[in-house]
């Protein structure tokens, strides 16, 4: 399979929609995805053999960086797409010269936790209550990442 990343465009939001909607209870809208590509913010599409297979959305303010929302459409799922976004996306801190990157995974998608802590991140807090569940509320787990930047 070939991998390939491009800037995501806003002829792309069909199908990256259709992934949000297959991969979660509760999906980015389409305005979510429209205010990141209308501003500051780095939206990313990995292509596989030519076709969406997922995204990434990216926040860097100065030397901090976020990942806003990384997925993988679900028939891909566990063949490493989602370490090779991570490790994307770290290229991508590398070279804007971002020393902090954070991101927020519910607590009990068990997965994503096991892909970032294997890309290296840790645990440094929770917010509780933070997003919707089909049982109310379900708690983020804060987690973080330290990047060498040239010369630290």
């Amino acid at each position: 399979m070939k991998l390939d990343y491009r800037l995501m465009h806003e002829r792309d939001l069909p199908q990256v929609l259709a992934i949000e909607r297959e991969s979660y209870s509760h999906p980015w809208s389409e305005q979510s995805f429209m205010g990141c590509l209308d501003g500051a913010d780095e939206c990313w599409v990995l292509l596989a053999d030519g076709e969406i297979a997922g995204h990434l959305v990216l926040k860097i303010i100065l030397d901090e960086g976020q990942i806003l929302n990384i997925c993988v459409r679900p028939g891909l799922q566990g063949r490493g797409i989602g370490a090779q976004l991570m490790a994307f996306a770290e290229d991508r801190f590398t070279v804007r010269k971002v020393s902090t990157v954070f991101l927020e995974v519910r607590s009990s998608n068990t997965p994503a936790r096991r892909l970032y802590d294997s890309a290296g991140y840790a645990e440094i807090g929770r917010r509780n209550g933070y997003y919707p569940s089909a049982g109310g509320r379900e708690d983020a787990i804060l987690m973080g990442l330290q990047l060498e930047v040239d010369g630290t």
